[in-house]
């Protein structure tokens, strides 16, 4: 059908070129259009075209992983990685050690003294983290504390009592001011589970001080467990590494000393806790019932 009116239409141009040639006088031009009769060049559309099938087949776009022609290694991402040694991918693709450790045999180590991997890149000393006690995961509840590896409300936190009432025997100079002898404090324990919770909360965010950053005080600690008593005080320290060395540095210090001297106190309550670089956070909640 094409090929037959292309040559009729080329035949009728021909003609009428032969007839201009002879001193025909063409049609004259109307807004480039023609008067002429031309042959129907219509062709037969479809009413309705359909979209050609895409037959192109599916390509998965991920990108592959390398192929490792050491056989120690496995493709981690596009990385070749040594499980048994590469601390970033230690034992499988997915799991780091963190700061202060490393991976010997597939296995993430602390460079610490004593220290323990408990996973998502924490090394802690199981012997006294309370929140790893003995073992990674296993949490101290309540003002109990950890005493190699056993949670227990003794400890520490019995030998800072015990020392603090040893102070309070004898009678001592406290910066200038005259303390009587007094006798001793009574363990409390809504005491200690507010020294404990303050503990902790300067040991994670990393401040030292007796008012917290959004501004609770000490006093406020305390009454929001339950304390009724009729007063309140608070020393904390930071940084010794025994309860004896810690109370002496309370003794030596004339503020601290008058809280532990004071007669208007006969309950405490210790809490204790290790920042992220194993440094110690005390406290020593006093009261009066």
């Amino acid at each position: 059908m094409h090929r037959y009116t292309y040559t009729k239409l080329t035949a009728y141009l021909l003609i009428t070129l032969l007839i201009s040639a002879c001193g025909g006088e063409p049609e004259p031009e109307q807004n480039n259009t023609t008067t002429t009769d031309m042959p129907d060049m219509t062709m037969d559309m479809p009413s309705q075209v359909e979209e050609p099938e895409d037959m192109a087949p599916e390509v998965d776009m991920t990108p592959a992983g390398p192929v490792c022609s050491d056989e120690s290694h496995t493709a981690c991402g596009m990385l070749c990685t040594d499980l048994s040694t590469d601390v970033n991918h230690c034992g499988e693709c997915t799991n780091a050690c963190g700061r202060g450790a490393s991976c010997v045999d597939s296995e993430c180590l602390c460079f610490g003294v004593g220290q323990t991997w408990c996973g998502e890149a924490t090394c802690v000393d199981i012997k006294a983290d309370r929140q790893n006690c003995g073992e990674c995961g296993n949490v101290c509840s309540g003002a109990a504390y950890c005493d190699n590896g056993t949670c227990t409300g003794d400890g520490f936190f019995g030998e800072v009592i015990a020392l603090t009432n040893i102070a309070r025997t004898e009678a001592r100079d406290c910066g200038g001011q005259f303390m009587p002898a007094v006798g001793p404090l009574q363990k409390n324990d809504i005491l200690g589970v507010a020294a404990q919770k303050h503990a902790e909360d300067m040991a994670t965010r990393d401040y030292f001080d007796h008012v917290s950053p959004e501004g609770v005080t000490p006093d406020d600690r305390m009454r929001a467990e339950g304390y009724t008593g009729s007063a309140t005080g608070e020393n904390i320290a930071w940084g010794q590494t025994s309860p004896a060395e810690v109370v002496q540095g309370w003794i030596d210090s004339p503020g601290h000393c008058l809280n532990i001297m004071r007669d208007s106190f006969n309950e405490i309550g210790i809490g204790y806790a290790l920042d992220s670089n194993n440094r110690a956070y005390w406290v020593q909640n006093f009261g009066r019932k």
